[in-house]
């Protein structure tokens, strides 16, 4: 029996390179993290210097660089092809023999092509002949007529090859014929061969050909969005693959105008995802060749805008692999032998911390439910820390490194910087950025703009003066904090105090810290995401509500001259708006939104749909929870009313299946928005002797986890 394997079945990306263009050479600290970063998305396999890395304008030292880079950051068993295509059968086997050095599992071969007219089919067959004898790795054919002088290899020749040596074990076809999958799969049984679409945009029809799936240069652009499709697949769920494939379709529309296209579009998404700054600037093509025109980044950003919120909703995952437990410590299985009484258990989820990566454990089998969710704690790979002694784990590594502007209402400050205002800004992690080039917002209903803050600064204190109005847009994580932050900028008969924020019962501690102070407060329903430092993307996504937070004994007049100037802010810059007479009744309806979506996403790690379709009882449980934040609200006197909850469960059902920004928070090991949300209505709750057990389970939990997040 042959000793060669075809390679695994699903979702392939064939990585895209990362230029410092500067000096002309790799950046390989960029393509470490984005290597490490596909290999969690639950992609089968990635391959290296195929099409998609500008692999021919690569030096042979470039190419075996890019191997051993891959195979360092994705570790020492994630499937691993490397290109191999060349012009003679010499300089590919040197390709091949640099692949094994470096770690690879099997190589991609295209036909040599150069001299088109002169390679017969004669030159063809002696050419993979001459190869597979020789080769001491697995070879994938590669069929791809645009950069082959429109050399199309048949069913018939591919047959022949594999047949003939056991080393080939599989072709990707970007030549997109569907017809050939079919023959290839009556031929040879999954184990032996594997037969790859070439475009993610026909990947249903493949597997529905027989394929083993697809090596896809947009699953560089949206990879988990591209392993949901075959996974649906997979499982029998065809019309909910298809609405996905259909989408996903239409997004990759524009990527398949060339190699740059896709390099932008992963630029504004894997990219920032994986964590590489200046990503833009970096996967710009090798020169001679150009980025896309400003024209065709606009048509790539508005296609692929519809799956951006689909990616993020969808979890982290890694191919599974088995590890054992030795004196309390996970270790590889090698030469460890398990224990009798193992049980299995896969890892669902894990979020970034200090030190290491906290995971959490959820075990599949509902007899194990009993022994608790276990966690532990590794660190560059190795697993340490085990808190229940149990083995061995089946393990799926789930990471997410997604960052969301902290001022949800970023493209408002093209209209606060205008001649009526002098805009400073307070910025965190993306200072650097913002202090050397501004804020450049693209948005959808309001155009391109480039936002130049008079100051950029670090805090409220670093500012030095007081301020007019002060905008909190943060994170509600720790309200009571808040206002200390920003008291060296409050004088309290100048400043307005503007909050935009998650949550019930906000402003109390800034009008308990500001008593005479103005204080507006704003709920907004917005898209926005920062794909790099300084750069804002605005969806169409667009609304929100302004009122007064009441101060008795303030002067009426110059509390609602101050709410109708800032107004008038938002009307300059055509933000979609509405003044509202009680702002509580805005606050207390996106609360219900927030106490159902937030907390069951991210304790289920499901998006909003598949949490619906879950079991018959998820409904009446989501329904549970928003009438117990009602009843909250009505006996606060906040008038609202319990047609709220089938609004809210249409409008979810009526869009795209979302996360929440809490569970996107969960993922990253940032702390959640657990007590603006559900802590004050519980606490109410039971003030006013309501019934709010099912919120106040929720509460508990929730911030048992947060407690851990923040330590």
């Amino acid at each position: 029996m042959s000793s060669f394997k075809a390679p695994p079945h699903g979702v392939w990306a064939p990585a895209i390179t990362f230029f410092d263009h500067s000096t002309d050479s790799l950046d390989t600290e960029s393509q470490a993290k984005y290597y490490a970063y596909l290999s969690k998305t639950g992609l089968a396999g990635l391959v290296i210097l195929g099409t998609n890395a500008e692999t021919f304008l690569l030096t042979r030292e470039e190419r075996k660089t890019l191997l051993q880079t891959a195979r360092k950051a994705t570790g020492p068993s994630f499937p691993i092809m490397a290109g191999v295509g060349g012009h003679s059968t010499k300089q590919v086997l040197e390709f091949i023999a640099d692949a094994a050095e470096a770690g690879a599992d099997s190589v991609l071969l295209l036909p040599p092509a150069y001299f088109g007219k002169q390679t017969t089919p004669a030159v063809i067959e002696n050419f993979f002949d001459d190869v597979a004898k020789e080769s001491s790795l697995p070879i994938v054919i590669y069929n791809f007529p645009v950069v082959c002088n429109g050399i199309d290899l048949d069913s018939a020749t591919i047959t022949r090859l594999a047949k003939k040596h056991s080393n080939i074990v599989g072709v990707k076809l970007t030549c997109g014929a569907v017809a050939k999958i079919t023959r290839l799969a009556a031929e040879f049984p999954d184990e032996r061969f594997s037969t790859y679409g070439g475009q993610s945009d026909f990947l249903i029809g493949g597997l529905a050909s027989g394929s083993a799936g697809t090596i896809a240069g947009f699953a560089n652009v949206f990879p988990k969005t591209i392993v949901k499709i075959y996974d649906l697949y997979k499982e029998g769920k065809f019309q909910e693959a298809l609405d996905l494939h259909k989408k996903a379709a239409l997004a990759e529309q524009p990527c398949k105008a060339g190699i740059s296209s896709v390099k932008y579009a992963a630029a504004l998404n894997t990219a920032v995802a994986a964590g590489i700054d200046n990503a833009v600037e970096k996967l710009k093509p090798r020169r001679p060749y150009i980025a896309p025109s400003d024209a065709e980044k606009k048509n790539i950003e508005e296609q692929i805008a519809a799956l951006v919120s689909i990616e993020a909703s969808l979890l982290f995952r890694r191919g599974i692999s088995e590890f054992v437990v030795v004196n309390s410590h996970l270790k590889s299985p090698e030469g460890l032998v398990p224990r009798k009484q193992a049980w299995n258990a896969r890892m669902r989820y894990f979020s970034a911390d200090t030190g290491g990566v906290t995971v959490l454990l959820h075990q599949p089998e509902p007899h194990i439910h009993s022994l608790g969710t276990s966690s532990f704690v590794f660190s560059s790979g190795e697993l340490l820390s085990l808190v229940r002694d149990h083995s061995p784990y089946e393990l799926v590594d789930i990471k997410q490194h997604q960052y969301v502007f902290p001022t949800s209402r970023s493209f408002d400050l093209w209209a606060w910087s205008s001649n009526q205002v002098r805009l400073t800004v307070v910025a965190r992690s993306n200072y650097d950025a913002v202090q050397a080039n501004g804020l450049k917002i693209s948005s959808q209903n309001h155009g391109e703009h480039h936002v130049k803050p008079h100051r950029v600064v670090r805090s409220a204190a670093e500012a030095g003066q007081k301020f007019d109005y002060i905008v909190c847009a943060h994170k509600a994580i720790n309200q009571a904090a808040a206002p200390p932050e920003i008291a060296a900028g409050v004088d309290q008969d100048r400043t307005t105090i503007v909050i935009i924020q998650n949550g019930v019962g906000n402003e109390e501690p800034f009008r308990q810290y500001f008593p005479s102070a103005t204080i507006l407060s704003a709920v907004t329903w917005c898209g926005v995401r920062q794909p790099q430092p300084g750069i804002i993307t605005h969806t169409k996504s667009e609304n929100m509500q302004l009122g007064l937070f009441p101060n008795p004994s303030a002067d009426e007049a110059r509390e609602t001259r101050r709410l109708n100037e800032f107004a008038s802010f938002l009307t300059a810059g055509k933000t979609v708006f509405q003044v509202v007479p009680n702002i509580q009744v805005q606050r207390w309806e996106k609360v219900v939104w927030n106490a159902a979506w937030n907390s069951l996403t991210t304790l289920t790690l499901m998006d909003t749909h598949s949490w619906l379709s879950s079991s018959e009882d998820s409904t009446p449980l989501t329904r549970t929870i928003m009438t117990e934040v009602i009843n909250v609200a009505k006996a606060l006197d906040v008038p609202i009313g319990y047609d709220l909850i089938d609004k809210h469960i249409d409008k979810i059902l009526s869009m795209a299946p979302i996360g929440s920004s809490m569970r996107t928070d969960y993922e990253n090991g940032k702390p959640m928005e657990v007590d603006i949300i559900l802590g004050y209505p519980v606490r109410k709750g039971r003030e006013l002797g309501l019934d709010v057990k099912t919120i106040e389970t929720l509460f508990v939990i929730l911030t048992a986890i947060n407690k851990r997040l923040m330590s």
